[in-house]
């Protein structure tokens, strides 16, 4: 960050002079004459009592298989409500993905060790920012994070199976559900539909003539998608 026309000497912290009035202005600490510290009281924080209501011990993002899956500990907790997950593109705007309020498991009787456990199933290609907002009884919130993770721009191309086929043809692969067309190789539409991403159900071909064609993915994750296939 970029403080201009103010000199700040190496090792040393700013602070609003007067305190808390922005007007003033940020001076060094060592210029400040009733406490002229190196460091702002914020540095480390040995006042008696005065502890965070939850205390953070572990926070990890991962991408599994197009998803982030996040995972969290925390060694204490005290009036303690819940956690926002929330998501960002650029660090700055932030959207909330999952609210967790319950632990995942516990590894201490009377609420010690929490370990807690989310999932962004749909994040955005790209470099993706996370992090948590914890939320207090009393609505008082506190941030932790970010973590980044990239998540790669890789279409996941179907598998028909059998091919060549004759009477039913199976689609594996698929991310979700979606509508579907089937075309030959000048273009014309045989079939259309919608496939479900668990796959249940086989597309009939049986009145189809013989000979080469194409199943075409309309919409979802798997819109550009284009696989050929022979029918006997």
């Amino acid at each position: 960050m970029s403080f201009p026309g103010t000199a700040v000497p190496p090792n040393v912290s700013l602070a609003l002079n007067p305190d808390g009035n922005t007007t003033g202005g940020f001076v060094p600490h060592t210029s400040i004459v009733t406490n002229p510290v190196n460091y702002s009281p914020c540095f480390s924080n040995h006042m008696p009592g005065v502890v965070l209501p939850v205390e953070l011990t572990t926070f990890s993002a991962a991408q599994r298989k197009g998803k982030v899956l996040l995972n969290w500990s925390t060694s204490l907790e005290d009036d303690h409500a819940y956690f926002d997950v929330e998501r960002s593109r650029n660090g700055r705007v932030w959207e909330v993905v999952q609210v967790v309020r319950e632990p995942l498991a516990s590894t201490a009787e009377g609420g010690g060790n929490q370990h807690y456990e989310a999932e962004d199933t749909s994040p955005p290609t790209g470099l993706v920012f996370y992090r948590l907002r914890q939320v207090d009884q009393d609505g008082t919130a506190t941030i932790y994070g970010p973590q980044s993770v990239k998540i790669p721009d890789i279409q996941k191309a179907v598998l028909l199976f059998p091919n060549p086929a004759q009477d039913q043809l199976w689609v594996d692969g698929l991310t979700q559900s979606g509508g579907f067309e089937i075309i030959d190789v000048c273009g014309k539409r045989w079939l259309g539909g919608t496939l479900s991403g668990e796959q249940n159900a086989p597309i009939d071909i049986a009145g189809l003539p013989a000979g080469m064609y194409f199943l075409r993915m309309l919409d979802g994750v798997d819109a550009s998608s284009v696989t050929r296939w022979v029918k006997h």
